[in-house]
């Protein structure tokens, strides 16, 4: 049996890890990089053998020197073999921050939230991707995880999916400065390259469409959203970190530039959505397509309006339906419905405000 030696020197080797993570230099990132850093968490978690625990870590700061999270499972595989709590903060590592311990805590359990979500399964807040729109990018704030969505058929498929960091103070911005990261549909207007912006920011960045006609309706404030990386001497940010961004590590953010195009590309923000299968999700979407009045919609606007042609959103947490269409002239229409008494009634239109009745 180990005893307190062993855990002072694992303790030690904690402090030099993290104090050493921020100025590796790394030539490259695996693209499976994140996969190996969620085998080493699941390993850990489900009671695995420790040595299979710290060798998974490992593997991960092989592939991600710049993730403190890497290192901070090696500490507490060696933790857990001395005996001690591999949750709890050691007087060595408080030394170095308490908010470090939170930070990389909460980013594991964050990552390890993937495992909730079955392979194969459609996201319920994704109802319809139309011909207009090339990619949609799902953010579920509560998972930590961004979503590439694209068309196939009539149906969707998921190609790809990301960690993220959102606005310190959580989603639902409401006013400039709130720290909170917008929840409701929006598009990539435009990109904005590295060259043009500080370390700080990554690679570029992809601004969003805040505020929106809904986000104005209700006298939303602010400006600045973006999707964007992280400096370049570290690989993540905490689940909460930003001050209403979403951040991705730049090896992501990278990754996901083939599929963002300003203009083509939209972006959901849900604090979480259900997943279902594929059987479940074509039952439901079909009897959501049904229930939306876009008959009507269309007499009062004055728009025609093509269901085949719209993409369609249902955003859960407002209990709201959105259709989003390109006109013409290219630019990007919504309307948005509310439910009541049962049914969904327009709300809100890029043409014209709709009252509830």
């Amino acid at each position: 049996m180990m005893g307190t030696p062993w855990r002072q020197s694992s303790r030690a080797l904690l402090v030099a890890l993290l104090l050493q993570a921020p100025g590796i230099v790394t030539a490259g990132t695996e693209p499976s990089s994140d996969l190996e850093l969620r085998e080493a968490i699941r390993l850990f978690s489900s009671g695995a053998s420790l040595d299979s625990s710290l060798s998974a870590a490992r593997k991960a700061e092989r592939n991600l020197p710049k993730s403190h999270l890497a290192y901070f499972l090696q500490y507490q595989a060696y933790t857990a073999m001395a005996g001690g709590d591999p949750n709890s903060p050691a007087p060595a590592v408080q030394a170095v921050s308490p908010e470090t311990h939170r930070e990389l805590v909460n980013e594991e359990r964050a990552r390890a939230k993937l495992a909730t979500v079955a392979a194969g399964t459609i996201p319920s807040a994704i109802v319809q991707i139309a011909p207009g729109t090339d990619t949609v990018l799902l953010v579920e704030s509560e998972r930590s995880r961004l979503w590439v969505l694209t068309r196939k058929g009539d149906s969707v498929e998921v190609v790809a999916n990301h960690y993220v960091s959102v606005g310190q103070q959580g989603v639902g911005k409401e006013r400039e400065g709130d720290r909170k990261t917008p929840l409701g549909l929006y598009r990539i207007s435009n990109e904005i390259p590295g060259t043009k912006l500080i370390d700080f920011y990554g690679p570029f960045a992809l601004p969003l469409d805040y505020p929106n006609l809904l986000d104005r309706s209700l006298a939303k404030t602010g400006s600045g959203i973006w999707l964007h990386g992280v400096p370049s001497d570290r690989y993540a940010r905490p689940p909460r970190a930003s001050d209403g961004c979403v951040v991705l590590a730049n090896e992501d953010l990278l990754a996901i530039r083939k599929y963002a195009k300003p203009g083509r590309t939209s972006v959901v923000v849900v604090p979480q959505t259900n997943w279902l299968t594929p059987s479940q999700w074509r039952s439901l979407m079909s009897s959501q397509r049904a229930e939306l009045p876009l008959e009507a919609l269309q007499k009062v606007s004055g728009v025609e309006t093509d269901q085949t042609r719209e993409s369609i959103y249902h955003l859960e947490a407002e209990q709201l339906m959105v259709t989003e269409r390109i006109d013409r002239r290219g630019r990007v229409l919504r309307d948005y419905f509310k439910r009541n008494a049962g049914r969904w009634v327009p709300y809100l239109s890029d043409s014209k405000p709709l009252a509830t009745n």
